[in-house]
């Protein structure tokens, strides 16, 4: 014989209300666990300072000038001071040139910086070139030529 003052469990309201509640959690917060654009804003962001960064110390290990410019809002390319001898990326020899995911832009101003040979910017020696790649920026410094990226 079951003795029902000593059985345990849960009652049909406490399951439904408990589903209802994991529901209406989902619907609110799914979203935004799953956006894949904020993902992939900050894996560009990361791939366009990495790619400042890298220009400036390859001006200063070949001793020659790195271009670094933003071709169109959607990507950019390093080449040598001429604008015709590409930079190879060291992880694919490939030309080292990158694009946004779908929906990101980038945006720089001077929309073309130039590394010497010593690392510095010469033509914004007093201010600094600001990069904006979507809804985060950095700045590159003229005077060093440091990538300042929080």
């Amino acid at each position: 014989m079951i003795d029902h003052k000593t059985t345990s469990g849960f009652t049909l309201v406490e399951l439904v209300l408990v589903l209802i509640l994991s529901a209406i959690l989902a619907a609110v917060a799914g979203p935004r666990f799953f956006n894949k654009g904020d993902i992939d804003e900050r894996g560009f962001y990361d791939q366009v300072t990495a790619a400042a960064r890298f220009a400036q110390k390859y001006a200063v290990t070949s001793g020659l000038p790195v271009r670094f410019a933003v071709v169109t809002n959607t990507s950019f390319a390093l080449t040598q001071s001429n604008g015709t001898a590409p930079v190879r990326n060291p992880g694919t020899f490939a030309n080292f040139i990158g694009n946004a995911p779908d929906g990101i832009t980038l945006n720089m101003n001077p929309t073309t910086i130039v590394f010497d040979a010593y690392g510095t910017v010469p033509t914004i020696s007093n201010s600094s070139a600001t990069v904006t790649v979507g809804s985060r920026s950095f700045a590159i410094w003229g005077a060093t030529g440091f990538v300042a990226a929080p």
